[in-house]
């Protein structure tokens, strides 16, 4: 689970996912067990923090 300290918004992971923006159809898979979608890989692989945040779909 992730928590924004800031908003206090709440993100729980869901296999099968996206861990960003919940895409039910992820293409990439980690070791740790979390999956990406290829556009929010690409923006996690550029480091654009803001285009992150504005991807992130938070449960809470």
């Amino acid at each position: 689970m992730f928590h924004d300290v800031e908003t206090g918004k709440v993100k729980r992971p869901v296999k099968g996912q996206c861990l960003i923006c919940n895409n039910p159809n992820p293409e990439f898979h980690t070791t740790l067990g979390a999956s990406f979608c290829g556009v929010c890989w690409e923006v996690m692989k550029s480091g654009d923090d803001d285009q992150l945040g504005e991807r992130i779909v938070w449960d809470e």
